[in-house]
């Protein structure tokens, strides 16, 4: 028998504690596997992750954890224990290091006596307990959410959600490490461009998993080094299909490297919201659906870091005109026009300046070309003409990002192709003396 249970916990500081370190956690995932019933006991392994805030210290030294197991009459564990075992780590486990925003993980297996524990029984709650062991070196200050004190969490198998007891697969993480960088846009009106590589250690209890959109990463300002509170400049997705289906293996490295122009304006060193955060959770219709960190609340996790020392200046000798930004992805240079022009006009003034149109030919292109527009309803360089779908520069027909239910235009004549039709990154065809912003590319040269 398989269950997992999940505490999140709110987290303020605590008001007239002793300047000494302290670690606060908000959150665990603690998940129970047992089996081999005999005479009254059973094997039992327990997978335990438990998440400290940011604000925590570094705690390294020896006798630093207790990690309890018992049998309780409510879901509170409150009131009578039935049988107990106080401490199932051993005293390596109990001596390891805690590190601020960085999983801390155990793996034990012990042999309780279920006597009385479970469903339909006197005690048919189980439940475990984790806090700061007595005679800890050093000493410092545990906290859980707001109490500092020991965090309970109970369970019975009774009330578990059908898709849990089911095993649903289970996607665990034990660390996620993020960079930025930064290349900052000559005008602070045009998005910057971004390359965001992270890395996450998969947890050994994670299951497999393999399909398609099962992951989204996403970006935002904010004000709070938590990621707390409002949140400027959110791109809910930033990964392309294939990289929303990368497989999760419990012996295998996960790492993801995204580069898009994002919109910095009010963000940054300096700015109302100092701090770069990255949101990496399950995507919305993930097929197979899974739970993401052992949870179906759709809990995430969140990094944050400021921008001091991510930010790359142009180099003195530019690939790209003045008033273009490169991107390494394509080999191409581009430039966003600010005034909604009629297809051709916009063409037109692309040309003029020894450019054309921005093809969105491929799924980088066509992330880089949306995302320049900044969300706004975008001209690309593409055309559909008696049913004949065309990219102008010459690129071959071999991908498109329909909106659902387009294309829809069915003329004999000739029809334009926009992006961010209704959402970020879709297509539509639409009347070409419409008037859109559009976007000019060019190609790199070599200074």
């Amino acid at each position: 028998m398989k269950f997992i249970i999940l505490g999140i916990f709110a987290l303020m500081l605590c008001i007239g504690c002793e300047a000494q370190s302290r670690v606060a956690f908000v959150s665990f995932v603690v998940r129970y596997n047992f089996q081999n019933q005999v005479d009254g006991t059973t094997d039992m392994t327990i997978n335990a992750a438990f998440l400290p805030h940011p604000i925590s210290n570094t705690i390294q030294g020896s006798n630093l954890w207790r990690l309890g197991f018992f049998g309780a009459q409510n879901a509170q564990g409150t009131g009578l224990r039935a049988n107990q075992i106080n401490q199932l780590l051993t005293p390596v486990q109990a001596s390891r290091t805690v590190t601020p925003g960085q999983n801390l993980t155990f793996v034990v297996n012990a042999r309780p006596n279920l006597n009385g524990i479970g469903p339909g029984k006197d005690f048919p709650y189980y439940c475990v307990e984790f806090g700061k062991n007595p005679g800890t070196n050093p000493n410092f200050i545990f906290q859980v959410g707001n109490d500092v004190k020991s965090a309970v969490l109970c369970q019975s198998s009774e009330d578990l959600p059908s898709e849990i007891r089911e095993s649903k697969p289970r996607a665990l993480f034990t660390t996620m490490s993020a960079e930025f960088r930064i290349v900052q846009s000559f005008d602070d009106r045009l998005p910057s461009r971004t390359t965001i590589s992270i890395d996450l250690v998969p947890h050994p209890s994670t299951d497999t998993i393999s399909g398609t959109n099962l992951w989204r990463l996403g970006f935002f300002g904010s004000k709070n080094s938590d990621g707390s509170g409002q949140r400027m400049g959110e791109y809910p997705q930033l990964l392309l299909p294939f990289q929303s289906g990368k497989r999760l293996a419990p012996d295998s490295p996960f790492s993801i490297s995204v580069e898009r122009f994002l919109s910095l304006a009010n963000i940054g060193s300096g700015k109302s919201f100092p701090y770069l955060c990255i949101e990496f959770g399950k995507a919305d219709g993930a097929n197979p659906d899974f739970l993401f960190l052992g949870s179906e609340d759709g809990q995430t996790i969140i990094l944050c870091q400021t921008a001091d020392g991510t930010e790359e200046p142009q180099e003195a000798t530019q690939t790209c005109p003045d008033g273009y930004i490169g991107a390494e992805t394509t080999g191409m240079c581009y430039k966003r026009l600010e005034d909604p022009l009629a297809f051709d006009d916009a063409r037109a003034a692309c040309q003029a300046d020894g450019a054309d149109l921005a093809s969105a030919s491929t799924p980088a292109k066509n992330t880089i070309v949306s995302g320049l527009a900044s969300g706004q309803r975008c001209w690309v360089g593409a055309i559909v003409e008696a049913g004949n779908y065309e990219w102008l520069n010459g690129d071959q027909w071999q991908y498109a990002n329909w909106r659902k239910r387009e294309p829809n235009y069915h003329l004999t004549g000739r029809a334009c192709i926009e992006t961010n039709f209704v959402q970020p990154y879709l297509w539509n065809d639409h009347y070409c003396t419409s008037k859109r912003i559009a976007v000019c590319e060019k190609a790199m040269t070599t200074a």
